[in-house]
């Protein structure tokens, strides 16, 4: 029993090390302050009205009706509390109240113990689970509250070290690690990454059955990818719930089949899945993939704030404009120019990392070395979809369940996994001590050279490879054009200007990756050397790889991003507006709201007051997204009977002094009956019909159901009526009185 506490005590203090660094980025969590991003304030205000229900009843309805006019919950405010990973889950939040720690520590342990699977070596571990965890892209995540995605990207690590533990023939350790990493990584319940990850294993294990068959050791290797793959069904079964509503959910969101062939730009028309233009609208660049060297080489994020000292700034300032408008004038000045719609940053895979990688390659005898480079490839690959349309058309329209995906450019967050684990794998062989100077002059120099030599370039003379412009510049020169009084010269000037930063904002980060490649190289040299040990060159080494990473995260999420815990509440994050107390003043609560002083297709913070037509979620019902396509705005305007018909009874509008709730006299109810009826015979004359229908009194239904609602077409409405009587978000209760045959019409969304 000593002997097994012994050696395992080394790891236990590298575990207690990654808690310690994890407290260190997230410093504020100990002055009681924490982070409060924007995605999960909108979930917040999707689930008000499911938690409220839960706290009264027990139990979540798995219905709300304060977004987008109705909606299932199941990715909203789930629970699944009868699964195993769901009551262990609690158990691996060391932090209590900060999900930024809590997600920062299990990615380090995740990678760490990936690189334990491929390597033995602690430091070497340690410095793969920094640069992984650390690498911009998750910590940009981090800030945004994307934290099922990082969850996901924490379990990653696991499922992988589990395939490597099979081919190693550890049993054990592979079932543990593959069944309780995809019972997480399922857990995690982000379906993107978790799918990317299954692609990079069947490539990987591709690879490790080749070896196996060459070595003649197919068999027990076979046996041992059964006996994970049993464990990983039964840990994926505990969360059948979970998958199955998401799955269900799914086919009648924008990523299931159409009825419509109407031209929608988000969902294929009578197919499956989403639209080519939808799915790949966030494509990583080619040549912004110089990124994971150099930060800023695309200019950063898109929002991000020039210096006071930069050529925009002094243009601005030869035009007369006073320091303080200049000061608010910058921020909307786009240094961005990669091929993305909108990025809050860089994916920075960190330049001595990207060194070591290429270092790897040239010196690494393992034989895992390939395999972590195929499924690097395939990920890049993914990620630049749209740019690489042969690869990305090519997956979107043969490959299963691809084009139920946006947003390719995650591909990157998991391509930095098999980055790291290559890199660590080089470290390893030189730690080995079995390389001379003499073998590793030679590798050294190559990647000195193209990491170096490519910092260098752009460093001196970035205009000549590159024209630093992006395609949405010709809109803000308009726009410039426009703001000086159509005055093209000065808008021309300021866009030179701009390109000037824009080439400053790469040059600055070239040298900065350069200096951090020659301090690698430099170090590399002194081992090979025999200058310094090994302990001394693995500790300074991840010193190094820690610094470069850090201070470039510390620019997108840093302290300034966590508040103080008593801001985390209902009256901050959901100020009330005169607004909001207009409409809660009504003394029935049952009807819908829709805010015009926002774009309200993207916003929840009104589901938190109210049951609202507008919300924020990437999951939309398809019925919801098509109406509001086809129906709901026409002619870019409002179109009020639709509006009516879903019962929207007040309007939030910009007035004197704030928002103000404009009522709407005219909003049907929650029921009422029509006087005609009237049968189209597609669902494209349906949704045609339904946006110029005088929805008051005539309703339009699919010939399909002209069984089921009967041959009679008009209606005498005068002498009926009907009421909401009883309202819960899953049991609504209706009392009707008519004194003959009438057609009911509900202002609810459907879900079947």
């Amino acid at each position: 029993m000593k002997k097994t506490l012994k050696k395992a005590l080394p790891d236990f203090l590298f575990v207690l090390g990654f808690a310690l660094v994890t407290l260190v980025y997230c410093s504020p969590v100990l002055k009681n302050k924490m982070l409060i991003p924007n995605d999960p304030v909108q979930s917040l205000g999707l689930a008000k009205e499911s938690m409220d229900h839960k706290e009264e009843f027990g139990e979540l309805p798995w219905w709300t009706n304060s977004a987008f006019g109705g909606m299932p919950t199941y990715l909203i405010a789930s629970d699944f509390p009868n699964g195993v990973f769901s009551f262990i889950r609690p158990f691996t939040r060391p932090f209590p109240g900060s999900f930024a720690a809590n997600d920062i520590f299990l990615t380090l342990l995740g990678a760490f113990i990936l690189l334990m699977a491929l390597q033995k070596n602690r430091w070497t571990g340690a410095l793969g689970a920094i640069a992984y965890t650390f690498c911009s892209l998750t910590i940009l995540y981090l800030e945004a509250g994307h934290s099922s995605k990082i969850q996901a990207l924490a379990f990653a690590p696991m499922v992988l070290a589990g395939i490597i533990y099979a081919f190693k023939n550890k049993k054990l350790r592979a079932v543990l690690a593959f069944s309780i990493g995809l019972g997480f990584e399922v857990n995690s319940n982000h379906l993107q990454i978790t799918y990317y990850l299954l692609l990079a294993c069947v490539v990987f294990t591709g690879f490790l059955l080749y070896y196996a068959f060459k070595e003649g050791k197919l068999k027990p290797f076979i046996i041992n990818l059964a006996l994970i793959g049993v464990g990983g069904v039964l840990a994926s079964t505990t969360q059948a719930g979970r998958l199955m509503s998401t799955l269900e959910y799914g086919k009648e969101t924008i990523r299931g089949t159409s009825e419509l062939t109407l031209e929608t730009p988000n969902a294929n028309s009578n197919s499956e899945g989403l639209s080519k233009d939808y799915a790949f609208s966030w494509s990583y660049g080619k040549v912004e993939s110089f990124t994971f060297l150099i930060p800023e080489f695309s200019g950063g994020s898109s929002n991000g704030t020039l210096p006071k000292n930069s050529a925009s700034a002094s243009f601005l300032a030869s035009l007369g404009m006073a320091p303080g408008n200049i000061n608010q004038f910058l921020p909307s000045l786009p240094s961005y120019w990669g091929d993305q719609i909108f990025v809050s940053g860089p994916a920075y895979l960190g330049a001595i990392i990207c060194f070591l990688f290429l270092l790897a390659l040239l010196i690494s005898t393992s034989r895992f070395k390939y395999p972590l480079l195929a499924c690097t490839i395939l990920l890049l690959f993914v990620s630049w979809g749209d740019n690489f349309k042969v690869f990305g058309y090519f997956m979107f329209d043969h490959m299963p369940f691809y084009n139920k995906f946006r947003s390719v450019n995650m591909g990157v967050s998991l391509m930095q996994l098999f980055v790291v684990a290559l890199a660590g794998l080089g470290i390893a062989e030189l730690l080995k001590g079995e390389k001379t100077f003499d073998t590793l002059k030679k590798p050294l120099l190559i990647s000195l050279g193209i990491t170096g030599g490519i910092c260098l370039l752009i460093a001196v003379m970035p205009g000549i490879f590159f024209d630093f412009t992006a395609l949405k510049d010709a809109a803000f020169i308009e726009n410039m054009k426009r703001s000086f009084g159509d005055n093209p010269q000065a808008a021309n000037g300021l866009y030179n200007a701009l390109l000037e930063d824009r080439q400053t904002l790469a040059k600055q980060d070239a040298l900065r990756s350069l200096i951090f490649i020659l301090l690698a190289a430099s170090l590399v040299f002194a081992f090979a050397k025999k200058k310094v040990n090994a302990t001394f060159f693995a500790v300074l080494m991840l010193v190094l790889v820690t610094v470069d990473i850090w201070q470039v995260d510390k620019r997108y999420f840093n302290d300034k991003d966590f508040k103080l815990n008593r801001t985390n509440n209902a009256a901050t994050q959901f100020p009330q507006s005169a607004a909001d107390l207009q409409i809660l003043a009504d003394t029935d609560p049952n009807f819908r709201v829709l805010n015009t002083a926002v774009g309200f297709w993207s916003s929840a913070k009104e589901s938190y007051y109210h049951k609202s037509i507008g919300g924020y979620h990437g999951a939309k019902l398809k019925s919801a997204q098509e109406l509001y396509e086809h129906a709901m705005i026409k002619d870019g305007r409002l179109n009020m009977p639709i509006l009516n018909m879903m019962n929207t009874k007040y309007f939030i509008v910009n007035g004197e002094g704030g928002l103000q709730a404009q009522l709407n006299p005219e909003a049907l109810g929650n029921a009422w009956f029509v006087d005609s009826l009237i049968y189209a015979n597609s669902a494209n004359e349906e949704m045609t019909a339904l946006a110029d229908l005088d929805t008051k009194k005539t309703a339009v239904a699919d010939v399909r159901f002209k069984e089921l609602l009967g041959e009679k077409t008009t209606f005498n409405s005068d002498s009926s009526s009907i009421k909401l009587t009883s309202y819960l978000p899953n049991d609504l209760k209706y009392t009707s009185s008519s004194s003959q045959d009438g057609l009911t019409v509900f202002s609810e969304m459907y879900y079947r």
